[in-house]
């Protein structure tokens, strides 16, 4: 009897020794893609898919694996070239938060196995120091192989694991080129769904920066501003994520085709248009490249339109895009068919329109758009993008200069310029930007002499400054920020730092885009349409009354290309809308005349 007394002394007297850890795991598996686990190839994973919390997470550090472990780490992109040395890095970026840091010094053991065995890695991974007497485990599992590997790594992975009580994360790097990957969660407390975050506010797309806020939740760690874990909204978890990943499958293989029409498109309108300018062009063929104009310049717009629509297959799918800015064009033509600068000006009303509802609507449709597929980029994951923010402005600088009376044309800049700066709707605080500057200069256009109009723009540009900082600020009061708000607590809690890190990964960004061949083509396309358009006298010489004309167009080109991340592309974006205007109005004269001789032989 005094055995069994001295035993339950010792019980008592050391809990820890006796009491039950509790796991949690993540596991990383590279090159894991959602058709491996659709078709099954992964056993375990295919029923984790379906019994689990699903979606799909946007990679930054595809194919590079000690960037992504930083990822995990530190809940930040990182851009090359970076040290690779951990203890440099936790000394030198001390501000961070180092997950499994931040877990050791909570009470939490960390483990870390990579199977093939990779010291780099796990030097990566692992914590300084162990606590002494642990609750909690997180394991952190990193695997690669082929299937079998993985299947047999898997299962050593999730074995000590209890269901009732553990979790466990499975994470995949996608191979170098493509961005998304699938993400499994599942265990105690966790329901059937899909997944979320506040990072992407879309339901099934995750981010990787939400791994480390995740695993530090689900540690009972305390989060810190801008920190936002995974949660699960109840869906039908297999079919919404396999709908997901056939969308952002067919906009990855469909960008390249849509833009080269974009691109070559506009390129031969402007070639016919000149051509067209050397002579009387017959009534078919103002009508037929009016209708192609109003097309180009409807694309955007049909992408956006796209998503609503039901598509079988990829082909049907580019198909709804083609047919959606046919239709627009065709619309915008409707009783003016012969007057192509009005329907083009009709054509800018209606892109405007729908930009503008979408984002109303929660942007859905800019969302899974071809030209934005938020998460296939990263660089956004809600709001108004850029490449939609360039048509946007441009459109809104048209149809305010050429189709509305001066009270209705302050009302939609106004519109236009709150919506973009809106984080709940557009988020986009360069668009704000541009739209301040471009559009204060349009505004001022009609009243300032033109020793005068600089010094109105800069003021308008200082305008928006001041605003962009406001929203801001009152953004980062709100209970679940943007990232425009994130931004600013960021500065308020890492310095200045912050904010340089935040413009050298913007110049990083800017850098990666005007390298892209696909970039050196759209310049070339371009700087021969410019060309030709001033050899055809369709552009006139910067100065005097042209002046003024073109200002709001430069002012707007400039700012978008300076305050944007990849400000390349909205810059283009409003240097096709604006070419199109003068496109037109070249057009007008030439197919009136036209008209009137056709009349008179009537």
């Amino acid at each position: 009897m005094r055995c069994w007394y001295i035993l339950a002394l010792v019980c008592a007297l050391m809990p820890p020794a006796f009491a039950q850890e509790r796991f949690t795991a993540l596991v990383i598996v590279e090159g894991l893609r959602w058709q491996q686990v659709e078709r099954g190839e992964i056993g375990g994973l295919y029923v984790l898919a379906h019994y689990g919390a699903v979606g799909l997470m946007s990679v930054g550090a595809a194919g590079d694996a000690q960037r992504f472990a930083l990822t995990v780490q530190t809940g930040k992109r990182w851009a090359p070239p970076i040290a690779r040395d951990a203890e440099h890095l936790r000394e030198r970026f001390a501000r961070l938060r180092w997950l499994t840091e931040d877990a050791a010094r909570s009470g939490v053991r960390v483990q870390v196995n990579t199977i093939p065995p990779d010291r780099s890695l796990s030097r990566l991974l692992e914590p300084s120091r162990q606590p002494r007497t642990a609750e909690q485990v997180l394991q952190v599992w990193w695997l690669r192989g082929d299937a079998a590997t993985l299947s047999r790594a898997l299962e050593q992975a999730i074995s000590p694991l209890t269901p009732e009580r553990d979790r466990l994360l499975v994470v995949g790097l996608p191979a170098r080129g493509e961005s998304l990957t699938p993400v499994i969660a599942a265990g105690g407390g966790l329901s059937e769904g899909v997944l979320t975050s506040s990072t992407t506010r879309t339901e099934g797309v995750v981010s990787d920066v939400d791994i480390a806020p995740t695993l530090l939740q689900w540690l009972n760690t305390p989060l810190r501003a801008g920190e936002h874990p995974m949660r699960v909204v109840r869906k039908d978890p297999f079919s919404t994520t396999q709908n997901l990943a056939r969308r952002y499958r067919w906009n990855a293989q469909a960008l390249i085709p849509l833009g080269a029409i974009q691109v070559l498109g506009g390129l031969l309108a402007v070639l016919a248009v000149v051509q067209q300018t050397k002579s009387v062009p017959t009534r078919r063929a103002c009508l037929l490249l009016s209708a192609a104009v109003g097309l180009l310049l409807s694309l955007p717009a049909g992408t956006i339109i796209a998503p609503y629509l039901p598509a079988p297959g990829m082909v049907w799918y580019m198909s709804n895009v083609l047919i959606a800015a046919a239709g627009l064009s065709l619309l915008a033509h409707w009783g003016v068919w012969e007057q192509p600068f009005r329907a083009y000006i009709r054509a800018c009303a209606l892109s405007v329109f729908i930009i503008l509802a979408d984002a109303l609507s929660g942007q859905y449709g800019a969302k899974f758009s071809i030209y934005s597929a938020y998460a296939l980029s990263g660089i956004r994951f809600y709001g108004v993008g850029n490449e939609l923010m360039g048509v946007l402005v441009g459109c809104a600088l048209a149809w305010g200069l050429y189709g509305l009376s001066f009270q209705l044309r302050a009302i939609l800049w106004v519109i236009v310029s709150v919506v973009l700066a809106a984080p709940i709707w557009g988020a986009n605080l360069g668009g704000l930007l541009t739209s301040a500057a471009g559009l204060g200069c349009a505004w001022e256009s009609k009243r300032a002499q033109s020793r005068l109009l600089w010094i109105r723009c800069v003021r308008w540009l200082a305008v928006g400054l001041l605003a962009a900082i406001a929203v801001m600020w009152l953004d980062s009061l709100s209970a679940f920020p943007s990232h425009v708000g994130e931004a600013w607590l960021r500065w308020r809690h890492e310095g200045w730092e912050a904010i340089g890190d935040l413009f050298a990964s913007k110049a990083l960004l800017m850098a990666r885009v005007l390298l892209s061949p696909f970039a050196w083509g759209v310049l070339l396309a371009i700087a021969i349409a410019l060309w030709r358009m001033r050899r055809g006298g369709v552009f006139t010489a910067f100065r005097d009354s042209a002046g003024n004309d073109y200002l709001p167009w430069l002012g707007c080109i400039v700012a978008a290309f300076v305050f944007n991340d990849s400000g390349f592309v909205p810059a283009a974006a409003i240097l096709g809308v604006g070419a199109g205007v003068r496109l037109t109005q070249r057009l007008r004269p030439l197919c009136a005349q036209e008209a009137h001789r056709e009349n008179r032989r009537r």
